[in-house]
């Protein structure tokens, strides 16, 4: 067994932080990674991007989306290659909270 890990970011686009929320005066471009987790036991995504929000929320934060699968292939990845994901949005409603 190699224990071999190589990791690999990839871009699911950007937000724009309003000023408001920066504590300067601009706003703030705020870029949207996954990671690709190469190991031993399979390919690992980690996380998916920027989900869908409410319109008010969409409009505030004035998201820009780039695929998943666009982002995979950019790196010769398919979703057919990925052994396992861990996605924030999933492991937030599955949190043991006792």
């Amino acid at each position: 067994m190699s224990k071999q890990t190589a990791v690999r970011r990839l871009d699911l686009g950007y937000f724009v932080r309003p000023a408001s929320e920066t504590g300067g005066l601009q706003p703030r471009v705020e870029p949207v990674f996954a990671y690709l987790v190469q190991r031993d036991e399979g390919l690992l995504l980690f996380d998916t991007g920027v989900g869908a929000a409410d319109p008010e929320t969409e409009a505030h934060y004035r998201p820009h989306r780039r695929p998943l699968e666009g982002a995979l292939a950019a790196a010769g990845v398919t979703l057919a290659d990925i052994n396992l994901v861990v996605n924030w949005a999933d492991s937030i409603g599955r949190r043991n909270t006792s």
